[in-house]
């Protein structure tokens, strides 16, 4: 008797079992974590879609100016959407840097090389222009060898997000007034700055104001995705093309309060739109993005001239048919080409090295037959 309490006494300590909803809870979190959001990859897709037909219709006839009211928007909405600044800023700002400048630069080595290669001849200014398109300016991104105006995108967005990563833990009174300061700001602000600008440091007020709008949607998407149903998305489609249609007004002319106000209605249309169009190939296209972004404009002029047999020195384009042609065209050879690329990469991860090295080489090369 005396044994048996005495080792009662002593039982060793039980550990407590993780009730399982804490457990499925832990696992839920960690999952949506780690999961990509389909419908802003959808989006996206859309969004990239979109930019490359409004580059192909040179003279407007199948939108005018409403993608260019919308799009970029959408995508710094997008961006803080997707910003976080759970980690230091230090180490968000170098993944920033990898993902964005590292590419940006990449681009114009290779928009160079494509360029050069299908027109060969000598240009007085380069590598001149070359070295400041490398410093973030954008004027040389319009001309020879480069032609690649979408690439000033990458450098501004790099820095925004730079300013969202402050903006993300700010309480929702606040980020509502900064952003209708942003609002005011940016009527003065474009008047005195420069588009070719560092960083095309004259879009940062209205892209900061469109990303803490991002901030704010990611705090409402259950919301957003109860809510954005068929008739709320074609009234925003409906809003966003009204007010855009019949004038001239991107993110470089946000001049007007009418172009704040198409361009969140069409985000949030086009929003409603990747919710229910999810599909595989928009979600390919929405995580090939950037490289879509970066390759579509040299894409360009090449088929324009090879394929549709296009006078060279007629800037535009000649029918409405040629246009959607030319769009199919460049889409079709830009995500075969991207396609190809990820299928190697999966069998040789180390060929992303040596075609940068490549790549690298055939525009040094250039520029010393340039002299």
């Amino acid at each position: 008797m005396f044994f048996r309490t005495s080792f009662a006494r002593f039982k060793p300590p039980v550990r407590k079992k993780m009730s399982s909803t804490r457990t499925s809870g832990a696992i839920i979190m960690t999952v949506m974590n780690n999961t990509r959001e389909n419908s802003i990859d959808t989006l996206k897709g859309l969004g990239i879609l979109i930019v490359v037909a409004s580059h192909c219709d040179a003279d407007k006839r199948m939108f005018y100016s409403y993608p260019f009211s919308f799009t970029v928007p959408l995508f710094f909405m997008i961006s803080g959407y997707l910003t976080s600044n759970r980690g230091a800023f230090f180490p968000f700002a170098l993944k920033k840097f990898r993902r964005l400048i590292v590419p940006y630069w990449l681009w114009l080595v290779l928009s160079c090389d494509i360029f050069m290669s299908f027109f060969n001849f000598r240009l007085p200014n380069f590598p001149a222009n070359l070295w400041q398109a490398f410093a973030f300016f954008g004027a040389p991104l319009w001309g020879f060898p480069i032609v690649n105006v979408p690439l000033w995108f990458l450098p501004a967005l790099f820095a925004v997000s730079l300013m969202l990563y402050f903006c993300v833990k700010l309480p929702r009174k606040i980020l509502l007034w900064l952003a209708a300061a942003l609002l005011f700001t940016t009527l003065a602000w474009q008047k005195q700055t420069d588009r070719n600008r560092i960083f095309s440091y004259s879009t940062f007020p209205p892209a900061v104001f469109f990303g803490i709008l991002g901030i704010l949607a990611a705090r409402a998407k259950n919301f957003f995705k109860t809510n954005m149903t068929l008739a709320p998305t074609i009234a925003c489609l409906a809003v966003g093309f009204g007010l855009s249609v019949g004038r001239w007004a991107d993110i470089f002319a946000a001049n007007s309060p009418l172009f704040f106000m198409a361009a969140v209605a069409s985000c949030a249309g086009w929003y409603g739109v990747a919710l229910k169009a999810d599909c595989r190939f928009l979600r390919f296209v929405g995580q090939n993005s950037l490289p879509l972004l970066g390759l579509h404009f040299p894409l360009m002029q090449p088929i324009r001239l090879k394929l549709l047999f296009e006078i060279p020195n007629h800037p535009y384009n000649a029918s409405l048919t040629d246009n959607i042609m030319l769009f199919l065209c460049v889409v079709g050879t830009a995500l075969a080409l991207i396609g190809i690329y990820r299928a190697i990469e999966r069998k040789f991860p180390k060929i992303k090295d040596a075609g940068i090295a490549a790549a690298v080489a055939l525009l040094a090369f250039r520029i010393s037959r340039n002299f």
